[in-house]
């Protein structure tokens, strides 16, 4: 009897497959006392925090700006969603 022949499985070359990337979702953007921050999927950050793997950089009126990988590009902020703090400092 004979055992029962066993196929390799394919083999794909160079690297494994690349990650897929999280879909990265701006939701709002605050001003509070000068200074910005954003909700990015749900959770609050500013300049230097990271975000499903990407950092932000930068945070201005309607958009942010992320690097992923080495990649700068920015989220545009959709609608009217600019928050602004409602007291006034002088």
């Amino acid at each position: 009897m004979r055992p029962p022949q066993v196929q390799a499985a394919p083999t794909v070359e160079g690297d494994a497959a690349p990650q897929a990337q999280a879909v990265l979702r701006l939701q709002a953007i605050k001003s509070e006392r000068g200074r910005r921050v954003a909700v990015i999927n749900g959770k609050v950050v500013r300049v230097g925090d990271e975000v499903d793997g990407a950092t932000i950089t930068g945070i201005a009126a309607n958009s942010v700006v992320i690097l992923v990988e080495g990649k700068s590009s920015a989220l545009k902020l959709l609608g009217q969603d600019v928050k602004h703090d409602s007291r006034t400092t002088h």
